[in-house]
């Protein structure tokens, strides 16, 4: 655009040589170009005009279009990198060690020159994602999922449940459905919250049962909630089960919630009106360990479920049922070890190509504890209640 009136130009004509910058080589045209160049020195602005009816030729306009065979390409290599580390990034594709193997030590944006504008690689990442996940990575992915599962038949379904809360949160159960019948045959359950697993607000809850025919310890299902309340650990338990008892951490919400389902599915039939403290005077074990760091609030049932001989749990009972949450914490950490941690909570535990998912996971441990069980041959031989009693006598005169 040529400056208006006001400003001085200079006109300079250049008449000859021409040269081909982009391939460096000099060549003679017949060229005349015509620069305004303002008298200004500061203003770098110039206006080129070629003189009309003779040819010219521009530099090469830099080539900044992907052709769709680079762009099929670098969306095949995003696809290698594991969504469920949150690494499906335009950053994390580029320095994936799988990617640079596929290449074979070519860089992503050697692959053509518009390759090297992030802008653009960003842009494929996220529309591989899309495209993938179309309804997304959080929650309303999972329900998309869950409304998928409820057209299956209850032997096949994952999420068995999603409760929309008020306040825009949410309880999620999710039970591998060979895994569910063991906690009829569990001796005790124990119950505690994880809060590393998903990003955000929403924690993981879980439902962990010993298996005395396969002496091990098996977490059967998993809660996804944004709240840790009473009302809504009432959608957690199950209304029927042959329990000796169970067992969890210092927080009184999850022992009243239990409470309240016995209430509410009239599991008390001996004792229709028992007030649910006295319930769980009869059922709740409380972790040693938890008491000990130090516990802030009081229940009438919380010293009764402390001590064997104020609480009213049958004393048989009490003695075959841990005294302590150790089982579930070692839970935690070894799915630390091989599940994602602070990620989005559909990619935790319902991606169907991560092999770390919960759901994978759950549904291996299905098929470890049937193997176990047709063979005959257990993970642990020496992790039965004898044999762990058995060990403790023996550290102990050691010691």
């Amino acid at each position: 655009m040529i400056r208006p009136p006001t400003v001085n130009l200079i006109k300079i004509s250049l008449y000859g040589n021409a040269s081909n910058f982009a391939a460096t080589v000099f060549r003679k045209v017949a060229t005349v170009l015509s620069l305004f160049i303002p008298v200004d020195p500061t203003d770098l602005r110039i206006v080129i005009i070629p003189l009309a009816g003779v040819p010219h030729r521009h530099p090469s306009f830099p080539r900044t279009k992907i052709p769709i065979t680079i762009q099929q390409r670098y969306t095949r290599l995003a696809e290698k990198v594991p969504l469920s580390l949150n690494r499906r990034t335009r950053l994390g594709v580029d320095k994936s060690a799988a990617v640079e193997q596929d290449l074979e030590g070519t860089l992503v944006q050697e692959l053509h020159p518009a390759m090297m504008i992030n802008r653009k690689r960003a842009d494929l990442v996220r529309d591989q994602r899309q495209n993938q996940f179309p309804h997304g990575t959080g929650i309303q992915g999972v329900f998309y999922e869950f409304n998928k599962d409820r057209a299956l038949h209850i032997s096949q379904r994952y999420i068995h449940s999603f409760s929309a809360q008020p306040d825009d949160g949410h309880v999620i159960v999710t039970i591998n459905p060979q895994l569910a019948p063991l906690a009829l045959e569990a001796m005790w359950i124990m119950v505690d919250t994880t809060f590393a697993v998903v990003h955000g607000k929403t924690n993981e809850w879980k439902l962990l049962v010993w298996l005395n025919n396969v002496d091990k310890r098996t977490v059967i299902g998993r809660i996804w909630s944004t709240r840790a309340t009473r009302d809504a650990f009432v959608l957690a338990f199950s209304p029927s089960s042959n329990l000796l008892g169970a067992i969890g951490d210092s927080e009184g919400a999850q022992a009243q919630g239990l409470a309240d389902v016995i209430i509410l599915c009239q599991m008390n039939r001996d004792s229709p009106g028992m007030h649910f403290d006295n319930i769980l005077m009869l059922i709740w074990k409380t972790c040693l360990v938890h008491f000990t760091r130090g516990v802030l609030v009081s229940y009438p049932w919380l010293l009764v479920s402390l001590n064997r001989y104020l609480s009213h749990m049958n004393k048989r009972y009490w003695d075959l049922t841990p005294n302590d949450t150790n089982p579930i914490e070692g839970s935690h950490a070894e799915d630390n070890q091989i599940k994602p941690t602070n990620h989005t909570i559909f990619v935790v535990f319902y991606t169907a190509e991560v092999r770390c998912s919960a759901k994978e996971q759950d549904a291996q441990n299905a098929r470890i504890i049937q193997e176990m069980i047709s063979s005959g041959v257990l993970q642990n031989p020496n992790n039965s209640l004898q044999s762990r009693i058995k060990s403790q006598a023996q550290r102990k005169a050691r010691a």
